[in-house]
């Protein structure tokens, strides 16, 4: 069994990393990645990712977005000491695809071949519980789903989903305390604590 981050941010890709000690990257593992682009990649396929005329700059320069899927990269293509990206990152676009293509298709291999864990971070609760089902659908009912966000009041367990509510912290990695508690527990639910 792996953990599979599904975004929305670089946070959970950070605590499977750092935490599970699990390397590889995954497709979604350092996207933002909003619940409507989430579904888009899974239901279609990445055959339209990073085409010259979807690609757009956004949040004041600082990611480059793919606007067919909604799918935003913070750390692919080259910025100046201020975070912004440089003219001519078009020229990166075939170079990212190819990456992005290759992490798509870690992840699809090891969801087809075995049952996982999924962690999302930062939905409101009306997303979730719109995502809950559609993921069972797309990716099956013998995973697990765990999603930590702020907008979590208190932690909440149904069948193969989990709920963890978290702080809203100034620090990229997220609310420590939470995001400890979250992977203690599940590490001991899954039956892999050490």
């Amino acid at each position: 069994m792996k953990w599979i981050s599904l975004g929305s941010s670089c946070q959970p890709a950070y605590w499977i990393r750092n935490y599970i000690k699990q390397p590889e990257a995954y497709f979604f593992d350092w996207l933002i990645t909003p619940p409507k682009a989430l579904v888009k990649v899974l239901e279609e396929g990445i055959d339209s990712l990073l085409l010259s005329s979807n690609i757009s700059i956004h949040h004041r320069g600082i990611r480059v977005v793919d606007d067919f899927y909604a799918l935003e990269f913070q750390h692919d293509f080259p910025e100046d000491s201020k975070g912004i990206i440089l003219p001519g990152y078009e020229s990166k676009l075939e170079s990212v695809r190819e990456k992005y293509a290759r992490r798509y298709q870690r992840m699809m291999d090891v969801i087809n071949a075995e049952n996982n864990t999924f962690l999302r971070y930062g939905d409101q609760l009306q997303a979730i519980e719109k995502l809950i089902p559609t993921l069972n659908g797309l990716l099956g009912v013998n995973n697990v789903y765990v999603f930590i966000s702020h907008h979590i009041t208190e932690f909440e367990e149904r069948g193969n989903v989990y709920l963890f509510p978290c702080g809203l912290v100034d620090d990229w990695r997220g609310d420590n305390e939470a995001w400890l508690l979250l992977l203690d527990t599940m590490q001991k639910k899954l039956g892999n604590d050490e």
